[in-house]
């Protein structure tokens, strides 16, 4: 009797782990993402919901907290490549990027809100650059 438990136990300890596994997966940051679409706040009077990006950026988060990305920055390079670190409070998710800019010497620092919506990315600047609030939807590149 005390195997039947002991063998119901580790069957209970094993599934709960893979379970576990595949939830962090599907909400990681890390992988390559592919900006979709973007928000950007009120226009005037009316309120603008999610526009499609036509060939949008993509960002790559890795796992020893190395950044790239083919957006255009003040860096004026083709690939921006970097660190990032990952930060947690009690409200919200933040991502913070920092950009060491080869042909200037400067550093650009961005940083971001992150929440997830199925299998998409959504970053939302903290403190810029839009007035009137902006976020940006990726898709995870398989």
């Amino acid at each position: 009797m005390k195997n039947m438990y002991l063998i119901l136990t580790m069957l209970i300890l094993f599934t709960g782990c893979k379970n576990e596994e595949v939830e962090q997966y599907e909400n990681s940051i890390y992988g390559t993402w592919k900006l979709k679409e973007q928000w950007l706040g009120n226009v005037g009077e009316t309120s603008v919901n999610w526009s499609e990006v036509a060939n949008g950026y993509s960002i790559t988060f890795l796992e020893n907290n190395n950044y790239s990305s083919t957006e255009f920055t003040i860096c004026q390079n083709n690939v921006n490549n970097g660190d990032f670190s990952l930060e947690e409070n009690s409200s919200s998710k933040f991502v913070i990027i920092s950009i060491q800019c080869n042909s200037t010497g400067n550093e650009l620092i961005r940083k971001y809100t992150y929440t997830f919506e199925g299998n998409n990315l959504i970053l939302t600047p903290f403190s810029y650059p839009c007035d009137e609030g902006c976020s940006y939807k990726f898709k995870k590149l398989e």
